[in-house]
């Protein structure tokens, strides 16, 4: 049998096949004094999983990010366009080049 005294200790199983039950906080105070990392008690519960019942997804986040995306790959194609531009223009003046040199 396990059990407890009065003051709430643990109690050595008295069936034979010495078992020990002890409490988290007096499992914590051993585990301390043994150098180990302490169990833990649950007090930083795991958030809900988000678009659960109790963590509703923020579309307001979604679309602030989707806008985000949209301004960064408008941005992206302007400046392809612009590379495109400077490249068709550098062989146009390498070409009147050449022709003001043939004269």
């Amino acid at each position: 049998n396990m059990g407890r005294n009065d003051e709430g200790r643990a109690v050595v199983s008295e069936g034979g096949n010495n078992e020990i039950s002890l409490s988290v906080e007096e499992t914590n105070k051993l585990r301390a004094s043994l150098g180990l990392k302490p169990l833990d008690l649950g007090e930083g519960a795991a958030k809900p999983k988000e678009g659960s019942k109790d963590a509703p997804i923020d579309m307001s986040k979604i679309r602030a990010d989707e806008e985000r995306l949209m301004k960064t790959l408008e941005i992206q194609n302007k400046i392809q366009e612009m590379k495109k531009q400077r490249q068709v223009a550098s062989k146009v003046m390498a070409k009147k080049r050449s022709w003001r040199i043939k004269l």
